[in-house]
């Protein structure tokens, strides 16, 4: 369980990013387009402070 916690508080992996293949769109009010780069940042994700 220490160990899941260390992981969660401090990812081996910070961040990671990805290109979108297709649109994204979000709530029916935002499209992001195909072709953008999105980040996906873990360290934040995983705390709520």
């Amino acid at each position: 369980m220490c160990i899941k916690e260390s992981l969660r508080l401090y990812p081996s992996v910070p961040f990671f990013s990805r290109t979108l293949t297709t649109d994204l769109v979000l709530d029916d009010e935002y499209t992001v387009p195909a072709g953008t780069n999105a980040c996906l940042v873990t360290s934040i994700i995983h705390r709520n402070e």
